[in-house]
């Protein structure tokens, strides 16, 4: 009973109230007839336990490569899931895990190499004699789990770039994920026009909606311009204002930024000078969606 309680309130500490919002604390009340105590408690009960069904967390952790091939994950707290069970707390959580191994501490189907650019999902997975592994999958929602392990959460993604067959080096501190060489997502001249950049290989969209990076042209320019924004503002990247919009002309070095992704996997992007290009780079993303 105590153990129940303290994972009670751990999830309203850890956890959006939100999924308590049909467990009702007035039922039942002292007025009611004893004979539907039975029915208000039952009803209370099921409340509480579809929302620890779907209770998940973790508390300080980290993951990073650790190889070409390699990432290690460590966490103070970790909760895991059982469909139709309640989660699971796993405390001082540590796990290699190889993208070119098969199974538990591997990848759960097929081999990344040959299989081209593409994000693999973080798993943290379990068996229910609470022995723990980690496990790479193509899935954000359905990794094939090996035999014998029941309990799983997502904790991070990794970006496979198939011709150096290697995962891009990162470090992940709690929800915020940055990579280690800042990649390039965009450049050249647009003609001061917006043109879309796809986040689709820069951010994985069943993680996060918000990236963040920088913009920059050759600081020697007088007249160079880079821009960079969640919303189409116009023809011309000096005209209008998005919901949040970045310009920088004449740029010394960089201008940070960090957008709300609106439109899936879509910012816009600009640039114009006839003899120098602008730059967009991103340097990660929040995980926010999990």
């Amino acid at each position: 009973m105590k153990k129940l309680f303290s994972l009670i309130l751990a999830g309203m500490m850890l956890f959006s109230p939100l999924g308590f919002s049909a467990w009702d604390a007035s039922e039942p009340a002292g007025t009611q007839n004893m004979s539907d105590t039975d029915t208000l408690v039952q009803a209370n009960n099921e409340a509480l336990e579809d929302a620890l069904e779907d209770m998940r967390g973790w508390v300080n952790i980290y993951a990073t490569d650790s190889g070409d091939t390699t990432i290690d994950v460590t966490a103070d707290e970790l909760w895991l899931q059982q469909s139709g069970d309640l989660p699971r707390n796993f405390s001082t959580v540590s796990e290699t895990i190889d993208i070119s191994a098969s199974g538990a501490s591997g990848l759960d189907t097929g081999t990344a190499d040959g299989d081209g650019d593409k994000w693999y999902y973080v798993w943290i997975i379990a068996k229910d004699d609470n022995t723990i592994n980690g496990l790479f999958s193509a899935s954000s929602s359905s990794p094939t789990m090996p035999a014998g392990y029941v309990y799983k959460t997502l904790v991070s993604a990794v970006w496979y770039d198939d011709t150096a067959d290697a995962i891009e080096d990162f470090d992940q501190y709690d929800d915020t994920y940055w990579y280690e060489t800042w990649r390039e997502g965009a450049s050249g001249d647009t003609s001061y026009a917006w043109t879309t950049f796809d986040t689709t290989d820069y951010v994985p969209s069943a993680l996060s909606n918000i990236a963040f990076g920088a913009i920059g042209t050759d600081e020697s320019q007088s007249n160079g311009m880079a821009a960079v924004s969640n919303i189409d503002t116009g023809v011309n990247i000096n005209a209008g204002t998005g919901q949040q919009f970045v310009k920088g002309g004449n740029v010394d070095g960089r201008i940070y930024w960090e957008l709300n992704i609106l439109t899936a996997n879509t910012l816009y992007y600009g640039s114009g000078n006839t003899s120098v290009y602008g730059f967009l780079s991103v340097g990660g993303f929040r995980i926010n969606k999990l």
